[in-house]
């Protein structure tokens, strides 16, 4: 799924990020929207907008904030000031690390008490996630559903492949596959069940 801007009234999360790590800053937003989680980003400010103005009206309405830190994060002045900003405002903050960096002083001193995740240390990913999702706080923005799309895939069966099937129940659902030969070997009867219609199901 592609990650889109929260719009709505429900509890959202701010995600605050270097445009320089967009890619993978995306990937971090699309699974947390496949786990039903509300995600606001900065590619959701309306066009002539006042870019500060929308900034700090999404981290006044958030209920959790999360700072994507790498370089590029402590190298942009923007991202500072919205961590900054958030702090001012006492929202529940949850720090992703990148990558190794090195605070500068002062900001180590304040993000020292905060929660923290260090996402280039896990080797599975999934291990990651679920760390996430355990953060205190998060669980409040988990209001939408969870992304249950299942994709179908057709399948195929070799005449060979079925044996000794004897009903006359004609089962047809999506992505069928017709085996015209009739079935005429029904020991107990002797008697002709006519064709047969075989769904196969793959979920991916």
């Amino acid at each position: 799924m592609a990650a889109k801007p929260y719009k709505g009234n429900d509890n959202y999360i701010f995600i605050s990020y270097a445009h320089k790590d967009i890619e993978e800053v995306l990937s971090f937003i699309e699974r947390l929207q496949a786990e039903g989680f509300n995600v606001w980003f900065d590619e959701g400010i309306d066009p002539g907008t006042e870019w500060d103005d929308n900034i700090a009206s999404h981290i006044e309405g958030c209920s959790f904030f999360v700072a994507f830190i790498t370089e590029n994060f402590l190298h942009s002045q923007n991202c500072r000031d919205e961590l900054s900003f958030a702090r001012d405002l006492e929202k529940e903050r949850l720090l992703i690390y990148g990558e190794d960096v090195e605070l500068p002083r002062g900001m180590q001193m304040r993000l020292n008490r905060l929660q923290a995740i260090y996402k280039h240390r896990y080797a599975n990913e999934d291990e990651f996630y679920s760390k996430v999702f355990e953060t205190n706080g998060i669980n409040t923005c988990q209001t939408a559903d969870k992304d249950t799309t299942v994709t179908i895939k057709p399948a195929t069966i070799n005449d060979s492949e079925v044996k000794a099937v004897t009903t006359d129940d004609t089962v047809v659902l999506d992505n069928t596959v017709n085996l015209s030969k009739p079935v005429t070997s029904d020991k107990r009867t002797g008697n002709s069940k006519g064709k047969i219609i075989i769904a196969i199901i793959a979920v991916a």
